[in-house]
């Protein structure tokens, strides 16, 4: 949030005459509020050196709204046995690289097509060994993702995990529709 905004100065020019917020979440540079009728967020950040503001605005009511779906996730850690399972194929292929290398350079016509081979199974185990292990290492920190279901297309929304007062009041916006 910007420097001594309240919530209501940085919201309140982006309400409609009578739209009544029922929820209000806030952090570092973010706040979220659930009206009456739609979820309005904006977020503080900076260009070049200029200070600017994001407004994102999604209707919650309306024909076109045919629901909401509110789902709480955990974290997830990183999978150490495919890490040592991709660390172990990237090292293995490595070592065939520079014994393919070695073997090239060193060896017989006859070893230099063994060479060959080794180095196409090289170029198999790197990339697979460091795909596997990078996927492993894939986290996600635990969060509450709400999306809102329309006619024109699914909008979805990602909230801490304590914003849970926020992902409620779109529910209940969205029954009351």
């Amino acid at each position: 949030m910007g420097s001594g905004q309240s919530v209501r100065e940085i919201v309140e020019p982006h309400l409609a005459r009578g739209e009544e917020p029922r929820a209000v979440y806030t952090d570092d540079d973010t706040v979220t509020v659930v009206t009456d009728r739609r979820i309005v967020r904006s977020r503080d950040h900076e260009i070049e050196g200029t200070d600017a503001t994001d407004v994102e605005s999604i209707m919650l009511t309306g024909p076109q709204i045919l629901g909401a779906r509110i789902r709480t996730y955990p974290a997830t850690a990183p999978e150490w046995g495919k890490i040592a399972l991709g660390s172990l194929f990237t090292g293995v292929g490595a070592l065939f690289a520079y014994a393919s290398l070695v073997q090239n350079f060193l060896g017989t016509p006859t070893e230099s097509e063994l060479a060959l081979i080794v180095a196409l199974a090289s170029l198999l185990l790197v990339p697979s060994g460091a795909y596997i292990a990078y996927e492993a290492f894939n986290t996600q920190e635990s969060h509450i993702r709400v999306e809102v279901i329309s006619t024109g297309g699914d909008t979805t929304l990602r909230l801490p995990l304590d914003a849970t007062e926020a992902a409620n009041a779109v529910s209940s916006v969205v029954g009351d529709n």
